[in-house]
């Protein structure tokens, strides 16, 4: 009888641990996928905050944004969720960046061929106010 309860409780936790293997992982690309549409409303947001350059101080924030945004919250190992949401994170990731990088070309006359080039190059074209006689 009491070999019946030992391996029924073997069993038991076995049941439990595989069920625990397979759900844990789901679970976690479940939260990260949430997370990721979450950033991806941010990036919405920024978007629109930082593509109003009307002066070197804005400038320069929406400069330095293009390259916060370029590396905020990237997918990587242990932190991955679905295809489909990984996909539209980088679409969301590139349009805001772009959408940056447009509003300083307006701003600024110049075009960069990526819009990561911007925080380099900004200070290289645009006169600060203290510069100005």
């Amino acid at each position: 009888m009491l070999k019946q309860y030992r391996l029924l409780i073997f069993l038991g936790i076995a049941i439990i641990a595989i069920a625990f293997s397979i759900l844990v992982p789901r679970v976690n690309r479940y939260i990260v996928g949430e997370h990721h549409r979450d950033v991806i409303r941010e990036f919405d947001r920024w978007a629109e905050e930082y593509a109003v350059v009307t002066d070197y101080y804005s400038a320069t924030r929406a400069a330095n944004m293009i390259g916060y945004i370029s590396t905020y919250y990237t997918p990587c190992d242990g932190y991955r969720s679905d295809d489909e949401t990984e996909q539209r994170l980088q679409v969301a990731r590139q349009r805001s960046m772009t959408q940056i990088a447009d509003a300083l070309s307006a701003y600024t006359g110049n075009v960069m061929a990526d819009p990561l080039d911007w925080p380099a190059e900004i200070h290289d074209n645009t006169q600060h106010p203290a510069e100005v006689d």
